[in-house]
């Protein structure tokens, strides 16, 4: 699902400040994350927004034009669902369905 939400995300055992970042996407077992700053694969962190606390490990961080796009794997079995946290803005886009016509032309 797509979204859009401020957290905090803090890498256990770090003595650096907590980086802001914006949540961008939400499934089931993680959540794709517009960061400032470069992150390791396979690292652990913990993501905070508001009252909801999730622990989890960075899959990858890839550099965009201006930010990282941050992979995050939720840790320890966590599963989420819109009854555990909704983010401010959440938009599950409808299924593609194949476009009119696209068969018939050629």
């Amino acid at each position: 699902m797509l979204c859009s939400q401020l957290a905090s995300l803090l890498v256990d055992g770090s003595s650096q400040p907590a980086e802001t970042i914006l949540v961008e996407e939400i499934d089931s077992f993680g959540l794709l994350l517009a960061a400032e700053s470069a992150y390791a694969s396979g690292i652990r962190v913990t993501l905070k927004a508001g009252d909801f606390e999730v622990s989890g490990r960075i899959v990858s961080s890839v550099r965009r034009e201006n930010d990282f796009a941050v992979a995050l794997d939720f840790a320890d079995g966590f599963r989420w669902s819109p009854e555990v946290f909704r983010p401010e803005h959440l938009y599950a886009p409808p299924p593609h369905a194949k476009a009119k016509g696209a068969a018939s032309e050629g």
